[in-house]
């Protein structure tokens, strides 16, 4: 399959799941014709419409043969958000759930979007302002006001960042050039979560939490950094 596509576009700590929204629309492809090309065999061959949840993961791609998609997108996309998830969440116990540090539903920031871009710290519970604008986060599509899981798409609308409504989740830059965003980290505190020392991320590596309530809290980073440096 020839594709359009510039691994330029793919950004730092941009999440999978606008790097293959932005892929969809470039290519003009739904979920399933992406999953009919570059999916598993097993996963080629499912009957009708629908496509099972496990195999739209945006973590571990299981649905994807991770070969022909990294010769499309010229990056192989789980080595890409791996190496974030483990700057962003890697500290942590081995042990510890990704559902008890990350949001199940899409969670996105309205000026992001409007460049294509989506970052896998809009997912990470304890931020809820988007790093880069420091505007407040939201999880509803701007037209309809539905939520959508943070995984690939089951709709057959074809083209990206649409939500199952048929519109655009919000209105966005139609233009590759503007897909070139270089996203700078304006919130502080989360610089410093990302830029832990080797001290620091052993003493969270080996320490208990229990997630529901430390991400209730509104200030769940502040009190994990005062906490590392006592």
């Amino acid at each position: 399959m020839n594709v359009t596509w510039n691994p330029n576009w793919v950004r730092p700590f941009e999440s999978g799941w606008s790097i293959l929204e932005k892929f969809k629309y470039a290519n003009v492809l739904t979920s399933r014709d992406l999953l009919r090309e570059f999916g598993k065999n097993s996963v080629k061959n499912l009957k009708g419409t629908l496509i099972g949840r496990q195999h739209r993961g945006l973590l571990k791609y299981e649905g994807f043969n991770q070969e022909s998609l990294k010769e499309a997108l010229m990056i192989n996309i789980n080595e890409h958000t791996q190496k974030y998830l483990s700057l962003m969440i890697g500290m942590f116990p081995r042990k510890t759930k990704t559902s008890y540090l990350l949001r199940d539903n899409l969670n996105y920031c309205k000026i992001c979007i409007t460049v294509g871009y989506h970052s896998l710290i809009h997912q990470f519970k304890f931020i809820h302002q988007c790093p880069y604008h420091l505007c407040e986060l939201t999880d509803s599509c701007n037209n309809c006001g539905q939520t959508s899981y943070f995984e690939l798409s089951n709709h057959n609308k074809a083209g990206g960042f649409i939500c199952s409504c048929s519109n655009h989740i919000v209105d966005f830059e139609h233009y590759y050039i503007a897909w070139n965003f270089n996203p700078e980290i304006k919130n502080k505190i989360l610089e410093q979560w990302l830029n832990l020392d080797q001290t620091a991320a052993n003493k969270v590596q080996k320490t208990y939490f229990y997630f529901p309530g430390l991400t209730s809290k509104t200030n769940s980073l502040e009190f994990l950094l005062r906490f590392v440096a006592e």
